[in-house]
């Protein structure tokens, strides 16, 4: 479903960008790391999160960073806020990486649906439609992605799945 609104946003208001990444919530901002690291970074992650929980993420209606980015709006949750958490602290303590929101602004979860290829003037026009537009719906979140950037797209790299069950 959030890939074909990702379509929508391309084909009626020329934001094409938002197509280059799966639909993601972006818990940490994009990085460099060496084939070794990755593989460092892969086993603790998967070690961290190993006895994670499945948890269900609500969205709920759109947002946007004016004049740049439109996105479906990802409600709060102990679960997702914990995960970010633990995935920030591996990062900042393990792999030295500090600047993990994007300009310090902490950690703002959402689904971009459209982005900062989309020309002000169509912002507006979509902005006007959507930023009144009811959405909602929720999916379980069982596993997360680590994407790594092919030079044009963003691909889905490795996934570590967390418990099947709840605890």
């Amino acid at each position: 479903m959030i890939m074909n609104i990702k379509e929508s946003f391309a084909k009626d208001y020329d934001s094409k960008a938002a197509l280059r990444s799966p639909p993601h919530i972006t818990l940490h901002m994009p990085f460099k790391l060496s084939l070794e690291k990755a593989g460092k970074l892969k086993l603790r992650l998967v070690e961290v999160l190993l006895n994670f929980s499945p948890f269900e993420v609500k969205l709920k209606n759109y947002g946007s960073f004016p004049h740049k980015v439109i996105f479906i709006q990802v409600m709060e949750s102990e679960s997702l806020t914990n995960l970010h958490s633990i995935i920030k602290r591996v990062m900042r303590t393990e792999f030295n990486f500090l600047n993990q929101d994007y300009k310090n602004q902490g950690f703002h979860p959402h689904i971009t649906v459209a982005f900062r290829d989309m020309k002000k003037q169509e912002f507006n026009k979509a902005w006007e439609k959507f930023g009144v537009k009811n959405f909602e719906d929720q999916f379980a979140c069982n596993s997360v992605f680590l994407l790594k950037h092919t030079g044009k797209i963003w691909e889905k790299y490795f996934e570590i799945r967390f418990l099947t069950q709840k605890q």
